[in-house]
């Protein structure tokens, strides 16, 4: 399949029974009446949400049932989402922010320790490719680091300083990590 990376690339939300087990029939309607509006593509197990509470074999069956409901007819996209949860230090909050992008937040450290959390997962998720039908993606991030001392506890400033550098690593040709000076 040649993707082509314009358009709606939605993440799929996996239904769930009142039981927490998951409810494959749900989310296969779900896909369906998003195929139905148009989407481009879709994305499974997104960054955060389901993706960082299912058991593995979990994941492979929403995959593997998603992708026999699609058919073919869109791309389909997972895996940053696991990379990211293994590569985080102990006690990081990851959350997303809106459309491809989420926040990290790392309790008791300082800018210099947050620079290498970030690197560390720029590589990883540069190193380890998307699977799209047979073929292999690379994936790559851009990271704005910036620090809470000095903001008296503001978590709009921090957010706002984070997303300035965010944009100044894009600007600067994607792929980086640029932390606040």
């Amino acid at each position: 399949m040649n993707v082509n990376w314009h358009g709606v690339f939605p993440a799929l939300t996996t239904q769930f029974r009142d039981d927490q087990s998951l409810d494959l029939d749900a989310t296969a309607r779900h896909l369906e009446a998003l195929i139905g509006a148009g989407i481009h593509g879709v994305v499974l197990l997104g960054t955060v949400g389901e993706n960082t509470t299912l058991e593995y074999d979990e994941k492979l069956t929403v995959i593997r049932e998603m992708r026999a409901v699609v058919n073919g007819r869109i791309p389909v996209l997972s895996g940053v989402a696991d990379i990211l949860r293994a590569r985080a230090p102990a006690g990081a909050f990851i959350g997303r922010l809106g459309g491809e992008e989420f926040a990290m937040v790392l309790r008791d450290t300082g800018l210099q320790a947050a620079v290498a959390v970030a690197e560390l997962l720029r590589v990883a998720i540069g190193a380890d490719p998307l699977i799209l039908r047979d073929k292999r993606l690379r994936v790559t991030i851009s990271a704005g680091v910036a620090e809470c001392a000095g903001r008296g506890g503001v978590s709009s400033d921090l957010l706002r300083a984070a997303d300035q550098q965010l944009y100044r690593a894009k600007q600067s040709g994607r792929d980086r990590v640029s932390p606040e000076k």
